[in-house]
């Protein structure tokens, strides 16, 4: 067999390869791989594996141990599905980077399938090129070792047949196979509980591959037991409600102890009588006497047995009614292997959802939870515990909130971690560091939270989904609740809260995780800025063209409802936008960065300041809008904790630095970027306008012929606006084409001073969050407002450059100026509501020109 496998690996030019095979062969392929040339790497993978896994796990071993070629890496995975997914991977994979990193290093791939019990080789047309690794020998070599027989004498008798039985090439081959292996593990299991001679299992084994040479499916009997023991919860063969929880456990749990069960079966079990039919012999006869005695002596009738002390009585027979047994080191197996256990069990749904009622403390599945099962029960039954619940999950019988509920319902004690960490091998996330498992389950509850969009993508797509909608559930409140206790238990430089995020990040898509971060942001427990930052921007780092854009779309989508969110709370959260872009700003600098990953920055400091400016006219007629959300959160006396510096970065940007960033954004997208730099400025520039135009009287106007229409209002303020900065004159409407024009020129160069244009937008920004938060009316001086408003502006410009102030200053100029003209023309119709009004607006735009004008030239020492 090794010669062959060699040999194999010699004549085949691809690099990457499946192989299907059943449990013996699994766990020798190692040995197998001994006979091949060069350095052998293995591993047992628990969850599956992707292309960017295995392309990780080669750089790693390579870096560690950076010897020559040739190389074989080996993953050895004992599942159902987990390879079809790579598989398809791999068969696109010619160009791909793990074909390049195997060829780099001179080294070959090679994922093992070990097929269940009950699975048959029909699973082979789905990987393409697959080969099946035959497993029979080494089944044979185990055989004779465990029971103390001669293997060479075995395999002169039956290694011949044996493989040719399991290499029968027929139409029936496919079941065949798998009936043959069921034969051999039931000899196997026989010889557990007895010994015999050398000629006794010859014989055996001869009928076991009779008894395969044509294939056999569940008998009606296997199907109608599991079914019955599910439906009849009073069934005596099975002693009713007894069988039926330790039937789920074995089917929901992996390698469960025969001790371990009964304990498991002890908690699930309902305090209520057990039926007389379902009494033992010895405990009806005591019940019975137990009664004759309360009669005799006029005292009360006694309590009826109950399930538990059914289950205390014994049951000897239970096991082999259910179809179970246990092997060497007491561990239940299935009886019969025809049968998927789980699958079967998992038909039972009324059983399933009685269980978890009673888990849970409940009488229906929509009531609300009573108990916590997990915080109740003893430690050592607390890890089962946590299978069973995510098993049910998983069988759409506890929802995501249910399972939350139910994990933070734990509690630590000094010696006990926040959550369990023993759980199934389907559910454990294994992050790498032994000493960090206190949030292992915290990272599969978020995963299940998760969950309920990823299963149902169709209802997702009928209905837009909104941050606030999407986690303000009682689930994602309890992942909350469960990370703050995870986090006040551990000191804080255990980091537990910023792992989690990277492991949510390594394995989600980009969309989900950002819309976890979007949830913490708002309710706790904050991100640190550089993580929350750089998980923020690992999108854009890789991706191609249209990954990209549509990154960016989604990350558009996302602030918005995460300025909803903080809009609609109680109280407001200002401080939640500013922490984004503060975090986005904080990993610009780190060495794994994105290349557009300034101009992303900028981008996002532009695309959250114009959000809230409206492109209309409003009425002084109606009622006062809310406060701009980032205007409650600068304009304050104190600076907010964390300092954020956007409008220090808006003030201090130069436009031609700014533009030029952006375009990288731009060009990132390619033909069709997200981001368009031309409408991006034009946009910019319209935004300068609305600020100032915002707010008229709109009966008034009507009532005076006043023209309403934007475009002729916009004409005449650019007109002034190029007066004021004495530029040659433009188009409104291609303003952004001469703008983008001046980038690319140099000082005293034909519109070269149209770059002066974007330098009215951060004054624009500053007016509308001033107009927004107050009256346009001087504020009383050395009020809390006055503080608030002068503490910002000094921050704001404390420290810039002495040609950023002079543009600005310039900017804030040309501004007052329009403004005015613009309120010169309400005027003259005779608007005198709207001209009272935007005479006050002037006057603060004028004041405001006086905060940028240049500071004066330092006087040398010897002119004092």
């Amino acid at each position: 067999m090794a010669e062959h496998f060699a040999t194999y690996f010699a004549h085949r030019p691809d690099r990457c390869h499946v192989m299907v095979t059943r449990a013996p062969a699994r766990k020798r392929i190692g040995g197998l791989a001994d006979y091949t040339p060069g350095t052998v790497w293995q591993r047992d993978v628990i969850e599956g594996v992707t292309v960017g896994d295995i392309a990780q796990a080669v750089d790693r071993a390579l870096a560690a141990y950076p010897s020559g070629g040739p190389h074989v890496f080996i993953d050895k995975i004992e599942t159902e599905s987990a390879a079809s997914d790579l598989n398809r991977q791999l068969q696109a994979a010619a160009a791909n980077p793990l074909q390049d990193v195997l060829k780099r290093c001179d080294a070959r791939y090679i994922l093992v399938v070990s097929l269940p019990l009950h699975q048959t080789l029909s699973v082979l047309p789905e990987y393409p090129g697959a080969v099946r690794l035959p497993w029979t020998a080494f089944w044979l070599e185990a055989f004779a070792r465990t029971n103390g027989l001669d293997a060479e004498t075995l395999r002169d008798d039956l290694g011949q047949a044996l493989n040719a039985a399991e290499l029968l090439l027929t139409r029936a081959e496919l079941s065949h196979e798998r009936t043959l292996y069921l034969e051999l593990e039931r000899v196997g299991a026989a010889a557990e509980d007895g010994a015999a001679s050398a000629t006794q299992w010859n014989a055996e084994i001869r009928r076991a591959i009779e008894n395969a040479s044509s294939p056999t499916v569940p008998t009606h009997g296997e199907l109608t037991r599991i079914d019955e023991i599910m439906t009849d919860s009073y069934r005596s063969a099975s002693l009713g409600l007894i069988g039926q929880t330790l039937l789920i456990l074995f089917a929901f749990t992996d390698k469960l102890h025969h001790d371990e069960a009964l304990r498991l079966v002890h908690f699930c079990l309902p305090d209520e009588d057990i039926p007389d039919e379902l009494m033992s012999p010895v405990m009806r006869a005591r019940y019975e006497r137990q009664c004759e005695d309360a009669v005799r002596r006029y005292g009360d009738r006694p309590l009826r047995p109950s399930w538990s002390e059914r289950l205390d009585d014994g049951a000897p027979g239970l096991l082999e009614a259910l179809g179970l047994r246990r092997d060497a080191e007491n561990i239940l197996r299935a009886r019969l292997g025809l049968v998927d256990v789980g699958i079967e069990v998992g038909k039972g749904r009324v059983a399933l959802a009685a269980l978890a009622d009673r888990l849970l403390g409940r009488k229906a599945l929509e009531r609300a939870i009573q108990r916590f099962p997990l915080h109740e029960s003893r430690q050592d039954v607390r890890p089962r515990l946590v299978e069973l619940l995510c098993g049910l999950h998983r069988h759409r019988i506890l929802s995501a909130e249910d399972l939350a509920s139910v994990l933070v319902g734990l509690k630590a004690d000094a010696h006990e971690p926040i959550v369990p960490v023993e759980v199934v091998a389907e559910e454990r996330v294994r992050l790498g560091f032994a000493d960090d498992d206190q949030h292992v389950m915290v990272g599969d509850v978020m995963r299940h939270v998760m969950a309920e969009n990823e299963e149902n993508p169709t209802a997702e797509r009928r209905q837009p989904r909104e941050l606030d909608d999407h986690f303000r559930t009682g689930a994602a409140r309890h992942v909350q609740h469960l990370i703050a206790q995870a986090m006040h238990h551990l000191p804080a430089e255990h980091g537990v809260f910023t792992k989690l995020l990277e492991w949510l990040e390594q394995r989600m898509q980009f969309e989900t995780a950002w819309r976890i971060l979007g949830f913490f942001s708002l309710y706790g427990p904050q991100p640190e800025p550089v993580t929350f930052g750089r998980i923020v921007l690992a999108p854009f780092r890789d991706a191609g063209r249209d990954g990209f854009n549509a990154a960016l779309r989604e990350l558009r989508d996302l602030i918005l409802e995460v300025m909803k969110a903080a809009t609609s709370n109680k109280p407001d959260q200002p401080e939640v936008v500013g922490a984004w872009l503060d975090a986005v700003w904080s990993a610009v600098p780190e060495a794994d960065a994105p290349r557009a990953a300034r101009g992303l920055a900028i981008y996002l400091d532009d695309f959250i300041t114009q959000s809230e400016i409206l492109w209309e006219i409003r009425d002084l007629d109606d009622p006062r809008p809310k406060r701009p959300l980032l205007a409650r959160l600068f304009l304050a006396e104190l600076a907010p904790s964390p300092s954020p510096d956007l409008i220090r970065r808006l003030f201090a940007r130069t436009p031609r630095d700014w533009l030029k960033s952006l375009a990288e954004v731009e060009k990132a997208g390619g033909q069709r970027p997200a981001l368009q730099l031309a409408v991006h400025v034009q946009d910019r520039l319209d935004d300068v306008f609305h600020v100032i135009v915002q707010d008229i009287h709109v009966a008034e106007a009507k009532q005076r012929a006043f023209n309403l229409d934007s475009a002729s209002l916009r004409d005449q303020f650019w007109r002034d606006i190029a007066r004021a900065l004495d530029l040659p004159a433009f188009n409104a409407g291609t303003v952004h084409k001469h703008v983008l024009e001046a980038r690319d020129k140099l000082p005293g160069q034909t519109r070269h001073d149209l770059l002066a244009l974007m330098d009215l937008y951060p004054i624009a920004v500053f007016l509308f969050w001033r107009f927004g938060m107050w009256s346009p009316a001087p504020l009383a001086k050395d009020s809390p407002e006055d503080r608030a408003y002068t503490a910002c502006l000094e921050r704001a410009v404390a420290g810039l450059a002495q040609e950023r102030r002079q543009a600005l200053h310039r900017a804030s100029v040309a501004l007052a100026f329009a403004a005015e003209q613009l309120n010169q023309r309400f005027e003259r119709f005779g608007m005198t509501k709207t001209h009272a009004h935007h005479q006050q607006r002037v006057r603060r735009i004028q004041r405001l020109a006086q905060h940028f004008a240049p500071l004066p030239a330092p006087v040398p020492a010897r002119a004092r």
